[in-house]
């Protein structure tokens, strides 16, 4: 029988960045209606033509410019009308960066990524624009020659500001690349020194915005790929230079890099296993894939001969990207608002918990901002991210405002100035790294203090001063 929508029909509000396109989300009644796809209605815009627009011929909504628009949505059959709200946000992308840790190294290795090249669909839409850095911990941003660096897994941010709004905001997801690799492989694509080290440094030299450690993960699997599908050591030879025009002609180097290809397949590696993952978030190799080639081979169909994901792959896996991001971004705003403490104060204190000493109950004693929440355990169980990336941002405001910054427990203990080196890795030995790598980049200098004492408790100040 035929079943008719009726006037309980209702639609969702949309959510977009501009230059996303939706279609209308319809929550239509009784649920079997016949005539009730999104399809089913004409859309006219209410109030907010500025921030959306509306092609009738594919019945889809583009955002234009961050705000908020009015939809009236009108049956075809019925007549019935509805009306909903599109919010548009500042245009998003999302930046792949890794770093890599070895068995035999104590020191992780990281490349300074372009971050230029991503925004190169923005460039008029960001004339005029200043920057805004979050690096959470987990990336070093320079504003200068607008390059990011990978320090730690984690999501950072970074906000293009116009008019005291932001504009674009960039997020950088963070991992490292050799996580999933055994000792052996780590210590191989590790060292810059290693034929596939060299050659990918070399791309790198050439192009700043690829990843060496990418490119020689990505040659490295493509052959351990081949090796699996039973190619002989000559024909692994020819498809590397066929795929990535890689020639290795030295026969010692080749054999070298075929015994390590050969332990790779031993140990089942593939591209498709490899994968990085941040609270669940697929990796970004393909997304990188399809940046890559755009830079630097003729077409993608090349590259699609070997990477598994189609352009919807790609967009799809941006999509979750940003959401992420965006999601990661809230939290951490949620918990900076829910752990700063007497945030209008001129001072904060950092520090630890030892000897029954804690730098939150000496904040609290000399009427200081403090970092700390009762349920930090619970909170950090579940976001432990987004809680060492609101510890960054306390103390970076503090900086920035430039607070009085005490200690509650003896600095020289936690963080050697003269060697820049964190001798207790905690998030205390890490605050105090975070100052100086500010007074580093600011050209200022850091010192510790003597011990004090306010209100009867014992403090070291940081003292920051001009070179």
């Amino acid at each position: 029988d035929y079943i008719e929508l009726d006037n309980r029909v209702t639609f969702n509000d949309i959510v977009m960045d501009v230059s996303e396109t939706q279609i209308a989300s319809i929550n239509k009644n009784p649920s079997g209606a016949y005539w009730s796809a999104y399809t089913d209605f004409d859309y006219s815009i209410v109030s907010g033509s500025q921030y959306v627009s509306y092609d009738a011929a594919t019945n889809k909504f583009t955002g234009t410019a961050p705000g908020v628009a009015t939809i009236n949505a009108i049956h075809t059959v019925t007549n019935i009308s509805c009306t909903f709200e599109i919010t548009v946000n500042c245009p998003t992308v999302v930046i792949p960066c890794t770093f890599a840790k070895a068995a035999s190294y104590s020191t992780i290795k990281n490349f300074a990524i372009s971050i230029t090249p991503y925004l190169e669909d923005y460039s008029a839409y960001l004339n005029g624009a200043t920057w805004r850095a979050y690096g959470n911990g987990v990336a070093n941003f320079n504003l200068q020659d607008m390059t990011v660096t990978g320090v730690s897994t984690g999501l950072a941010w970074l906000e293009a500001i116009k008019n005291n709004d932001t504009i674009l905001t960039c997020f950088v997801y963070v991992e490292d690349i050799l996580k999933n690799f055994s000792p052996e492989i780590q210590d191989y694509l590790y060292i810059d020194g290693s034929w596939i080290g060299t050659v990918s440094c070399h791309e790198y030299e050439n192009n700043p915005s690829i990843d060496p450690y990418i490119l020689r993960t990505e040659w490295y699997l493509y052959a351990v790929k081949m090796d699996i599908q039973g190619k002989t050591r000559e024909e692994i030879r020819v498809g590397l230079n066929q795929q990535f025009g890689l020639s290795i002609e030295n026969g010692y180097l080749f054999e070298l890099f075929i015994n390590d290809v050969f332990l790779g397949s031993r140990g089942g590696y593939s591209r498709e296993n490899i994968r990085l993952s941040f609270d669940g978030l697929r990796c970004l190799f393909n997304f990188f894939w399809f940046q890559y080639a755009a830079y630097c081979i003729t077409t993608l169909d090349t590259v699609n001969v070997y990477t598994p994901a189609t352009v919807q792959d790609v967009i799809d896996e941006k999509a979750f990207a940003r959401s992420l991001g965006k999601e990661s971004k809230v939290k951490t705003e949620e918990i900076l608002d829910s752990f700063t403490q007497h945030g209008n104060a001129s001072s904060i204190v950092i520090g630890t918990t030892y000897e029954n000493k804690n730098w939150h109950e000496v904040g609290e004693s000399i009427g200081a901002s403090y970092f700390y929440n009762p349920d930090y355990d619970s909170i950090y169980a579940t976001n432990p991210y987004e809680v060492k990336a609101a510890n960054h941002q306390f103390v970076q405001n503090a900086l920035a405002q430039n607070k009085n910054i005490y200690c509650s427990h003896n600095p020289e203990l936690y963080f050697q100035l003269s060697t820049n080196r964190v001798l207790i890795d905690n998030s205390y030995g890490n605050e105090l790294k975070e100052i100086y790598a500010y007074c580093l980049y600011n050209n200022l200098t850091m010192s510790y203090g003597a011990p004090e004492y306010i209100n009867g408790q014992e403090v070291w100040q940081i003292i920051i001063s001009l070179k």
